[in-house]
């Protein structure tokens, strides 16, 4: 089915076009929404109610299929940061905490971790350190877009995003190396 068919029987309820637009985006605001949450099923309910809010205004919509994919990923992105907001659950580290920020980034650093060991790696640091991570490498949002999600001011994100990769480099240089 071509995108703009699809969107306009979506907007009418069509069953076949809803299921469809379902199926095609549904991976993708899932993953976003998880990268945020770090649970499934709560990442499954906001993916369910992201459809939902698109759903009733899809009728109003205007764009092509990029901007439906950022609008379903900002979408996505509102409701993880409320209900982590809800549940208190993003902490941003103090800026006494002894992490050295100033670690220089090497041209030619060896760089032989896994995608997946970065990922774990990225799991487990602090929530606010872990969203602002995913939200500005993973989601690709800038400074001022992060700040405006999160309600805080761009220079607070900027020195966050900072020691958040100096914190994602230490525990990668003090993480055991998985054999490949």
């Amino acid at each position: 089915m071509e995108f703009e068919q699809m969107l306009r029987l979506c907007a009418q309820y069509d069953n076949e076009a809803c299921r469809e637009f379902y199926m095609r985006y549904r991976f993708e605001t899932f993953n976003c929404c998880f990268r945020i949450l770090q649970n499934s099923s709560e990442s499954e309910e906001v993916m369910h109610n992201v459809f939902l809010k698109a759903f009733k205004h899809l009728d109003k919509f205007v764009g092509d299929e990029k901007h439906l994919r950022a609008y379903l990923k900002k979408i996505g992105i509102n409701m993880s940061i409320n209900i982590l907001r809800e549940r208190k659950k993003i902490n941003f580290v103090a800026f006494e905490e002894d992490i050295p920020v100033d670690l220089p980034a090497e041209e030619n650093e060896d760089f032989d971790y896994s995608v997946e060991f970065i990922k774990q790696t990225i799991n487990d640091l602090p929530n606010g350190y872990r969203l602002i991570i995913t939200l500005r490498l993973l989601e690709e949002l800038d400074f001022e877009d992060i700040a405006k999600q999160l309600k805080i001011k761009p220079s607070t994100v900027r020195s966050q995003y900072v020691r958040a990769l100096a914190k994602l480099r230490l525990m990668l240089n003090q993480k055991p190396k998985p054999t490949l």
